[in-house]
């Protein structure tokens, strides 16, 4: 019901981790944000691609990641609480709309966190207080899901296999920026109509 169901077309088997064996891949229309075909505005592109227009990662693309590779991997996402106040902007035939950063108002009492990670088991802890383990053969999505207190700090997800920890994504309230000093990198531009 929270739009983040059935969206990795069976890659591998959700409870022993094996890749099936007639599966060969993923199509994903686009890997790259784009302008067009995107709903209204703010949309651009899909929330399902993977790289915004401004070349960095979107939290979708770990997902992804965690679908095809063995080596450890998990990594946090937010869950953007505008999406749900007004979905109808944002369009509504789309995915979540997914931010990794720990900077929320105070305004949301909690927010729906997810952790992608192909590790058997994670576990996420608040400020130093671990808020439980989940094991990735309950969720058959491969989307773990968290209700987590909006609480300004640091929040950590640690995959691991037997207990043992493979991996960590770490999430920290930035605070207040001091300033901003931008520097020319040139005195004068040439008018050469490149």
């Amino acid at each position: 019901g929270d739009g983040s169901s059935n969206q990795w077309f069976g890659t591998r088997d959700y409870q022993t981790n094996r890749y099936f064996n007639y599966v060969g891949g993923q199509f994903i229309w686009a890997a790259f944000d784009y302008l067009g075909e995107a709903g209204p505005w703010p949309s651009k592109g899909s929330r399902k691609n993977l790289i915004e227009t401004t070349g960095f990662r979107k939290p979708f693309s770990y997902y992804i990641q965690t679908l095809y590779t063995d080596t450890p991997l998990v990594h946090i996402a937010v869950a953007d609480p505008h999406f749900y106040a007004d979905r109808q902007k944002y369009g509504g035939f789309d995915w979540l709309s997914l931010r990794s950063d720990w900077d929320w108002s105070p305004r949301y009492d909690s927010l729906r966190i997810y952790t992608f990670s192909n590790q058997p088991e994670v576990e996420l802890i608040l400020n130093g207080k671990s808020l439980g383990t989940k094991f990735l053969k309950d969720y058959p999505e491969r989307i773990i899901s968290w209700e987590v207190p909006n609480t300004p700090g640091v929040i950590k997800a640690l995959a691991k296999r037997s207990g043992k920890t493979m991996a960590t994504h770490m999430l920290q309230t930035t605070g207040q920026a001091s300033h901003l000093v931008l520097v020319a990198d040139q005195q004068t531009l040439n008018c050469s109509g490149e």
